[in-house]
């Protein structure tokens, strides 16, 4: 019962169970290795008779990524994405933000969009100017912001300053926990394969390249109605 949940936290100091929960949220969302650290446990890992020549890696690397396409396949909602791709539709501009490790996901979104002649905008942030990219947002946008962990603090105040102005936001993520799933219109979740604590893209790019192929699809479907 959630009284017995109060009273558990309440025995350990905390004033709700809320705090009990934040404190391991904040555990699960900070705790991140390095790439040394993961190059270190590529290593402990090899030192326990895997093969860590370079076919053997393939066939470790492609069955783990095949298994996330099965199970990005089974998990993403058919409401959410086709919810997702009518935000697409109806937004005025589109921008788009991503940094870091899902950069390239963000320029795919941006090179397929130009190409369907969609006017969107691929946020840098380069020189600093990621405030001056921002202020172009309005109520007819559309933000579709990228982010895995532990979440870049650029796109945290990408999506921040969307929602302020009152533009849509469509946020791409791994998990449900992402500090600002909460104020995203539109939440899709993507659980990318690691093989020996490395991540893959492969489950993220098949996601944008479905929602960009799609929007496709309804803009000639519109345009020859």
């Amino acid at each position: 019962h959630a009284s017995t949940l109060v009273r558990f936290a309440n025995f350990f100091g905390f004033n709700g169970f809320s705090e009990l929960q934040k404190l391991y949220k904040q555990d699960l969302l900070e705790n991140t290795g390095n790439y040394q650290q993961r190059i270190q446990q590529v290593k402990d890992v090899a030192d326990h008779s895997l093969d860590n020549r370079a076919a053997g890696l393939l066939q470790e690397f492609a069955s783990a990524n095949v298994l996330t396409m099965e199970l990005l396949r089974a998990q993403v909602n058919p409401e959410e994405i086709n919810a997702a791709l009518d935000a697409m539709i109806a937004a005025k501009n589109i921008h788009i933000c991503g940094f870091r490790r899902v950069y390239s996901v963000a320029h795919y979104f941006h090179y397929a969009l130009s190409q369907l002649n969609v006017p969107s905008y691929l946020m840098t942030a380069t020189g600093g100017m990621l405030d001056e990219q921002l202020q172009w947002m309005d109520e007819s946008s559309l933000l579709i912001a990228i982010t895995f962990h532990p979440y870049v603090s650029l796109t945290r105040q990408a999506v921040t300053t969307a929602h302020e102005k009152g533009a849509k936001v469509l946020l791409i993520t791994d998990s449900e926990l992402c500090p600002v799933a909460d104020i995203a219109d539109h939440l899709l979740v993507v659980r990318e394969a690691e093989v020996r604590a490395f991540r893959s893209l492969n489950a993220t790019f098949c996601l944008a390249q479905t929602l960009c192929v799609a929007l496709g699809y309804q803009r000639q479907n519109s345009s020859e109605k």
